[in-house]
């Protein structure tokens, strides 16, 4: 597709097509992991679900938008469409990390969302930003912008250390006390490299070209989707238009767009308010606008925008405790907390003394900010209330009929939560994303 794009051969285009309507008729035969690994067990417009091989299943589900796009295949958007949907509600994580299966780097079954052995591989982080980068463009619905943003913070970046000198494979949502002493350090550690380096170059690319994520733009409109400092071009209408943005989210919700350059006539300004977010506020050259939010979306109305025009907007960033879909067995009563678009986690090395399994939160009493340690110095950390409360057993058995568990006495302790991104910077230790409540 980008080769029919680029050159317009359109020969390329008809093996674009080619290569996706011959998928899904068993032409590969049989594998140790089954058709649905190689998405070849049935055509695409006939799924009901994503299967098999993550990045594999969105690779291609990014060229079926490609296609639908050149062509108009309603078959082909009907498809992507419903795979999106099914993929989002039942087999993404909370971190927008997809893919369970370590053995085949494959998504389970609906609902299957371990945090142990959660795959939830880089390199499919980044294939679920391109496949939704594609259905945003072709319908500009927010919820495909939503979880582009859920996921580069939570689940893309994760597989980075801060000092991008190391990287990881897999990003489990939980690590138990005593794994990694057990030798396996392959999937919770971060490595300098790997022998199948896909995920550090996939980074790398994703990261250089973050600039193309941010807007987005028709003839007489430009919407802002993603939140980052930079100057920002689109082309709409006849010209072009550009915006210099300053912020500092997400750690403020404080967003300052300046027009640096404007195409003739009018244009509308539109801003993508996440779902998460509620009370949102704009003021344009000073002046409080009361444009309401529809959709996801926030539109300054037409208008000849001029240079130097200043557009800011405040998105309410706080503190919020999740809970899973009761189907998801994994995390049924337990919470996990939130701040704006980032999801954080607890690790051993910021409770010294402590059992991260022991610990049982109060999600009455809301999170605050806290001061930041090393090495995580800058970024802001969650302070939680909890108790220490350990559920075990009086006898050799850990299990209990009848007779009520022991528990050791309860003592209130706050627990430092740090933005999951961040895991795995220090010594080896524990680590959760979704916390008891009782």
């Amino acid at each position: 597709m980008e080769l029919y794009r680029e050159t317009g051969d359109r020969s390329y285009l008809e093996t674009a097509r080619y290569f996706i309507d011959r998928r899904g008729h068993g032409l590969l035969g049989p594998d140790k992991f089954g058709l649905h690994y190689w998405q070849d067990h049935i055509p695409v417009r006939e799924a009901s679900a994503v299967a098999g091989h993550a990045v594999r299943q969105l690779y291609l589900l990014a060229a079926v938008a490609d296609l639908y796009a050149e062509l108009g295949d309603e078959s082909l958007l009907e498809a992507a469409e419903r795979l999106w949907q099914e993929m989002v509600s039942t087999r993404t994580y909370l971190t927008g990390g997809i893919g369970t299966h370590h053995l085949d780097e494959a998504f389970g079954d609906p609902y299957e969302l371990t945090n142990e052995r959660s795959y939830c591989e880089t390199c499919a982080a980044i294939a679920s930003v391109m496949f939704s980068w594609r259905m945003l463009l072709i319908t500009g619905e927010a919820r495909y912008a939503d979880l582009i943003e859920r996921t580069l913070y939570n689940g893309v970046i994760s597989g980075l250390s801060l000092d991008g000198q190391r990287y990881i494979y897999a990003n489990p949502l939980q690590v138990r006390e005593g794994h990694l002493q057990q030798g396996n350090q392959h999937d919770y550690a971060r490595q300098q490299w790997f022998s199948c380096a896909c995920c550090p170059p996939n980074v790398m690319r994703t990261l250089a070209s973050l600039e193309h994520y941010a807007v987005i733009a028709s003839a007489d409109e430009i919407r802002v989707h993603q939140y980052m400092t930079g100057r920002f071009s689109a082309t709409c209408g006849e010209g072009e238009a550009t915006l210099e943005v300053d912020t500092n989210y997400p750690w403020d919700g404080r967003v300052r767009l300046v027009v640096a350059e404007a195409p003739a006539g009018s244009l509308t300004l539109t801003l993508r308010v996440p779902h998460w977010a509620h009370e949102v506020t704009v003021e344009v050259n000073g002046e409080r606008l009361d444009a309401g939010a529809a959709d996801g979306w926030l539109p300054i109305p037409q208008r000849a925008w001029q240079r130097g025009d200043e557009v800011v907007f405040q998105l309410p960033l706080r503190s919020r405790f999740t809970r899973a879909d009761p189907r998801v067995d994994a995390d049924r009563g337990l919470v996990a907390v939130e701040r704006g678009p980032l999801v954080y986690c607890v690790e051993s090395a910021d409770q010294p003394g402590q059992r991260l399994d022991d610990m049982v939160i109060d999600p009455s009493r809301e999170p605050v900010i806290a001061e930041a340690t090393s090495p995580v110095t800058g970024i802001p950390t969650l302070g939680l209330t909890a108790q220490t409360r350990n559920r075990g057993s009086a006898s050799w058995w850990p299990y209990t009929s009848d007779s009520p568990p022991v528990e050791s006495p309860a003592g209130s302790v706050t627990l430092t939560a740090i933005p999951y991104y961040a895991w795995g910077n220090r010594e080896p230790g524990a680590m959760r994303v979704w916390l008891r409540t009782q």
